[in-house]
């Protein structure tokens, strides 16, 4: 439908209406929309998940709220699909493109790669979870959360929509499942998980512009 060059930046600008969704639809490449208010945010979420049947992120504006934990973990999911999916789709804060945020670099040194029969050392891994922003809970309901029960560990990682079950024998992994948060039920095995940060790194320098790749698509 659109013939769109392979090389460059294509930046959108003005009152499009649904064009963008039809845009997206077919451009199956890095795309970020910049909105001023969450009630847009949402109303263009809605609608460009509808016209292109794709997962749309919203990167939550920085406030004062509540909320500011679970914020900060949807920003960091935000920011790995950003760095790790060639067809994603992300809503931005305008006013938020000058923020420091986490260096790509940063975020994907500190995401740690597990796979079934790896060795890894209960202690280290608590080590790290505790140090990068997660949260001990008797019952892993929520991102940034993670629990221990014997030889299990639960973590819900930014890194995906499901929290992950690792089992261990003695210090190697004998199972990777990832199961329901609401009902705590494993799912199939797999061979192997992410698990990324699940705050960002105070005081630096990088921000949007540093995640910019060739070829992205731009909306404003």
């Amino acid at each position: 439908m659109f013939d769109l060059k392979d090389k460059g930046f294509f930046y959108i600008t003005g009152k499009i209406g649904s064009f963008i969704s039809f845009l997206l639809s077919s451009a199956g490449r890095k795309s970020i929309i910049f909105y001023d208010s969450e009630n847009e945010a949402l109303l263009l979420k809605e609608e460009i998940e509808f016209f292109s049947k794709k997962d749309v992120c919203i990167f939550p504006p920085y406030a004062d709220r509540v909320f500011e934990k679970e914020d900060e973990t949807r920003r960091i999911s935000f920011l790995l699909q950003l760095v790790t999916a060639n067809d994603f789709v992300g809503l931005y804060p305008y006013n938020a493109i000058s923020h420091p945020l986490t260096a790509p670099g940063t975020l994907i040194d500190n995401t740690i790669d597990i796979r079934f029969g790896d060795t890894v050392f209960q202690e280290e891994l608590i080590s790290y979870l505790d140090a990068n922003g997660y949260e001990l809970a008797s019952l892993v309901r929520e991102e940034g959360e993670y629990a221990k029960r014997g030889s299990i560990i639960d973590i819900f990682s930014p890194s995906y929509a499901r929290p992950v079950r690792l089992e261990f024998l003695g210090d190697q992994i004998l199972s990777l499942r990832y199961f329901d948060s609401a009902t705590q039920r494993s799912g199939q095995e797999e061979e192997r998980v992410n698990i990324s940060p699940a705050k960002s790194v105070k005081n630096s320098s990088s921000t949007l512009l540093d995640y910019l790749d060739e070829g992205m698509i731009f909306v404003h």
